[in-house]
């Protein structure tokens, strides 16, 4: 146990030492802050990224029915097969999706081919304007993402085609949706047949999205749909959200190794930093042992500084790493229109702030216990 009188003799001149060496102790501070600020904002957005996507796709519809090929970009199902579909006594509700990229006034962006049925089923409130009816033509909705990139409002006109090269076709907005958070605000809504005819893809769809009239039929009906017909997916919420939520923790993975690096680079800072405080400190190490100091106390205030510097480092890091997710979550939809929404949690603070004293720790240790095995008579002549 160390004595209380060793622990306040240890902070006394672990500040004295900040104090003398500001430059020196700032630039460490900094190496560790970068780093917990790196892992703070990467795992915030992605986070925040994971909790919209996941919420949004289980809340938007009871089943999406795709194509077995679905993770090729080509694949596509027979509209016809609607019909079908909605002949099943379990289903309420039937509408078509037809998820295409496009380009919107020369700039590439993500359309969907509805219907009044499908607008139904994945409903999102407007933010102003109107939805278009049934069968009204060169109208289109817009998320709120496209709508602020594109400066974009209720009656202004829009040019969407297939390619760069081609002339496509004038549409009027109506409405401007409500931000979800999710990747429908950097997206345009329109007419089913006429996104078929601009994309040269008449008759076809890449999803149907399904309501059931009581979500305890969902079993028997996707046992039945799989059954009829082999080559469709009838994927349920929580599917949905499992698979959204294993590629996001992946990806949150690499990016907790991306801020990790950082992090590794602010603990050599301490280490670095602590070796040349011991190094020119010790004439004072062979006087603190000289009149009586234990190796074990020459130890606890080397350590004591290098714990400060990463639990200082790793508070600053976590505000940092705040303000750059926040930042982020408001400049990057504005550059690219893709949302990036963050979350920030208890967790999330306190675990890197936590992680950041061990590291200093770790990388205190190797040169506190160097200079706490200093000879007294060597450490006294030295210069």
């Amino acid at each position: 146990m160390i004595p209380l009188r060793i622990l306040k003799t240890a902070l006394k001149l672990a500040f004295r030492n900040f104090g003398r060496r500001r430059f020196r102790t700032a630039l460490t501070l900094l190496g560790v802050a970068v780093g917990i600020a790196t892992i703070v904002a990467l795992v915030s957005v992605a986070y925040g990224a994971k909790e919209q996507a996941v919420s949004f796709l289980s809340e938007a519809t009871d089943f999406m029915i795709t194509p077995k090929a679905a993770g090729e970009l080509q694949a596509e199902l027979p509209e016809r097969l609607i019909k079908q579909i909605r002949l099943y006594a379990e289903v309420e509700a039937a509408g078509p999706v037809l998820s295409q990229m496009v380009f919107i006034n020369k700039e590439l962006g993500w359309a969907l081919g509805v219907t009044p049925d499908t607008y139904e089923i994945i409903y999102i409130p407007l933010r102003e304007g109107e939805v278009f009816e049934e069968g009204e033509k060169g109208k289109i909705i817009v998320g709120s993402n496209l709508a602020d990139q594109l400066d974009l409002e209720v009656g202004d006109s829009v040019r969407i085609s297939a390619s760069s090269d081609e002339p496509g076709k004038v549409f009027v907005v109506v409405g401007v949706l409500q931000p979800t958070g999710s990747v429908v605000d950097m997206g345009c809504y329109m007419d089913l047949k006429e996104l078929q005819e601009i994309v040269h893809k008449r008759g076809k769809i890449s999803m149907i999205m399904v309501k059931l009239r009581d979500p305890r039929l969902g079993e028997s009906f996707k046992e039945k749909v799989e059954k009829r017909y082999p080559n469709l997916n009838v994927v349920e919420p929580e599917q949905i959200s499992e698979n959204v939520g294993k590629v996001l923790d992946m990806l949150n993975s690499v990016l907790i190794a991306i801020g990790s690096i950082s992090l590794l680079i602010g603990g050599l800072g301490i280490m670095n930093t602590t070796m040349v405080s011991v190094l020119e400190r010790i004439r004072e190490i062979g006087i603190m042992k000289a009149i009586g100091a234990k190796r074990s106390h020459v130890l606890v205030i080397f350590l004591t500084e290098a714990m400060i510097t990463s639990f200082v480092g790793g508070i600053l890091g976590a505000i940092g790493g705040v303000l750059m997710a926040k930042l982020t979550s408001t400049i990057i939809p504005k550059i690219i229109g893709f949302p990036t929404p963050y979350k920030v949690f208890p967790a999330l603070i306190f675990g890197p702030i936590a992680l950041s004293v061990v590291l200093g720790i770790i990388a205190g240790f190797y040169p506190s216990w160097k200079g706490a095995n200093v000879r007294p008579i060597e450490a006294i002549r030295y210069e």
